[in-house]
């Protein structure tokens, strides 16, 4: 079943999110926002702190030279944080991750 979503918020989500939400899908990006939680839940290592920061901006669906930009670091860089977040939750690529964070 494929349902076309551009994003994905909770109705408890303040109003601030959901302003977020909206702004980025308008600019072309998908959003996605999980419980913190959620996030959490790993099979190996906890996240280091730029790790949480770029599977944030994953979820949010920004891709990898967007998140370079404004985490002032490589694409490359970015792309190592992405292969490491993978490994620590035992997942294929992205969708896969964000389908085991719901």
């Amino acid at each position: 079943m494929k349902l076309n979503a551009n994003g994905f918020i909770y109705k408890s989500e303040s109003l601030e999110t959901l302003g977020g939400a909206i702004e980025s899908i308008l600019q072309g990006y998908s959003y996605f926002k999980f419980p913190h939680k959620d996030q959490q839940r790993q099979l190996g290592k906890p996240l280091s702190t730029r790790e949480k920061m770029v599977l944030d901006y994953l979820i949010q669906g920004k891709g990898n030279a967007d998140i370079a930009e404004v985490l002032s670091l490589s694409a490359k860089t970015v792309s190592t944080y992405k292969a490491r977040i993978l490994k620590k939750y035992n997942a294929n690529n992205i969708v896969e991750l964000i389908t085991m964070l719901k």
